[in-house]
């Protein structure tokens, strides 16, 4: 990592946090740099579900046979997406613990979803989008008209969730990031249509001192997201038939993928 750090100009005192899988080796990378390190977003929400919903043995049988169809669909011909194929038939309790999941989990998935934005999931989002997930379950176990079933599970969940939590919230930089969105001055302020905070901030004149800590906060990522895409990226470019790209030119044709957008080309 230092090698890579050294190669781009990038001093250790510039990098404000890493964010990291649950690899003991990044983990340990990152101890070694003395550099503060920010477990995925992404990944604590999917280990939450795996330490509730994932065990329960009253849907992993149901879980098993979407992830099937979903397979299947993936890889198979228009012609036997038909509603007679028994390949892609769910039982009755199938589709009621889908119904279920479905409710219940809505705040996971549109959390995961969001955090995982390519451009717009700083480490900021984290703590509000654990208090907004908090909330959303406190709404559905105060939903009368729903069962015993999505009321234990969004128990289940919410208690994992707040305990594998507990590292973000006591963390400092997250703190310390979320703590600037609630400067008096700033929350004074007018909204703005603009969604984008890199905009917001890049534009704005009115807080030189809170630009100068997003430009430096808002570049830690909330999820591993994108460093994954650039292993699909790769994955296209350096096909069989050409083999024979340097890995100079393979950097470079990897880079240009992925930022054309941003550089606006």
């Amino acid at each position: 990592m230092e090698e890579v750090m050294s190669s781009y100009e990038i001093p250790n005192e510039r990098v404000t946090a890493i964010t990291r899988d649950r690899g003991t080796n990044v983990n340990n990378m990152c101890d070694l740099m003395s550099v503060p390190s920010i477990h995925c977003f992404s990944h604590v929400l999917q280990l939450a579900l795996g330490d509730t919903v994932y065990k329960n043995q009253k849907y992993t049988k149901s879980i098993d046979n979407f992830k099937r169809i979903a397979r299947k669909i993936r890889k198979s011909s228009v012609e036997i997406l038909t509603i007679d194929n028994p390949d892609l038939t769910l039982t009755e309790s199938d589709w009621k613990i889908a119904k279920i999941l479905m409710y219940v989990l809505a705040p996971i998935s549109e959390t995961t979803t969001a955090a995982q934005h390519r451009f717009l999931s700083p480490c900021s989002v984290i703590i509000p989008a654990l208090k907004l997930i908090k909330f959303k379950f406190q709404e559905i176990l105060e939903d009368h008209s729903i069962g015993e079933d999505e009321k234990t599970i969004t128990t289940e969940v919410l208690e994992v969730l707040e305990t594998r939590g507990r590292n973000y919230l006591s963390m400092k930089t997250l703190r310390f990031v979320t703590f600037v969105d609630e400067i008096q001055q700033y929350c004074a302020t007018p909204p703005t249509s603009t969604a984008d905070p890199f905009t917001f901030w890049r534009e704005n004149q009115n807080f030189p001192r809170l630009k100068s800590m997003a430009q430096k906060l808002l570049a830690v990522a909330a999820t591993s997201a994108e460093s994954e895409r650039l292993f699909s990226i790769a994955g296209q470019i350096c096909v069989p038939k050409r083999n024979r790209i340097g890995e100079g030119a393979l950097e470079k044709y990897i880079f240009c993928n992925a930022n054309i957008t941003a550089l606006d080309i």
